[in-house]
C-alpha cells in the first residue's frame, strides 16, 4: 500500500501521455480501487437515500399496497438501517484518506462535505417524525452524493 500511496500525487496526464514509474499492473490496480470505491460510495449512498425517501412515503406505500423496506420492517428498524449504512460509508471514506491519500485539503474536503452533512442527514433521519424531516434528510444525502462524485474533480485537480 505505501507504494502506492507514495506514487499517488502523480499527474495524470504524465501518467497517461507520458508513462509511469509504476508498473502498468499497479496502476491499473490502483485505478480499479478507486473505480471500485467510487461505486461502493455511490451505492451506499444512493440505497440510504432510497430508504429515507421510502421513510418519508410510509403511508402512500401502504395506502398504495407497496412493500418497501419501512413497511417490511418498520419505521424503527429502518431508521437504524439508515444509521448503519451512514457510519459504513463513513467509515469507508475515512479508510480510503488513511490508505490512499495524506494531503489535508481533502481531509477537509472529507469532513466538509461528506462526513458532517452525512452526520447531519443521520440526526435528521433518526429524529424524523414527519414526511418533511425525511426529505430534508433525503435532500442532505443528495448533496452528499453529488459533492461524493465531484471528489474525481478534486482528485484531478490536485494532481496538476
Amino acid at each position: 500500500m505505501n507504494y502506492l500511496k507514495q506514487y499517488y500525487n502523480l499527474e495524470v496526464l504524465e501518467v497517461c501521455l507520458l508513462g509511469s514509474s509504476i508498473p502498468p499492473n499497479e496502476f491499473f490496480d490502483l485505478v480499479q480501487a478507486w473505480v471500485y470505491g467510487f461505486a461502493i460510495f455511490a451505492f451506499l449512498l444512493n440505497l440510504i437515500r432510497e430508504i429515507q425517501k421510502d421513510l418519508a412515503d410510509i403511508v402512500g406505500d401502504k395506502d398504495d399496497g407497496r412493500i418497501s423496506i419501512p413497511i417490511k420492517y418498520g419505521e424503527q428498524l429502518s431508521k437504524v438501517l439508515v444509521l448503519l449504512l451512514m457510519m459504513l460509508s463513513i467509515l469507508l471514506v475515512a479508510l480510503a484518506y488513511k490508505y490512499f491519500i495524506s494531503n489535508s485539503m481533502h481531509l477537509f474536503y472529507f469532513l466538509g462535505f461528506l462526513i458532517i452533512p452525512l452526520s447531519i442527514s443521520g440526526v435528521f433521519t433518526f429524529r424524523a417524525s414527519q414526511r418533511k424531516d425525511y426529505l430534508v434528510a433525503a435532500n442532505i444525502s443528495k448533496l452528499v452524493m453529488f459533492f461524493g462524485i465531484l471528489y474525481a474533480a478534486v482528485i484531478y485537480y490536485s494532481t496538476l
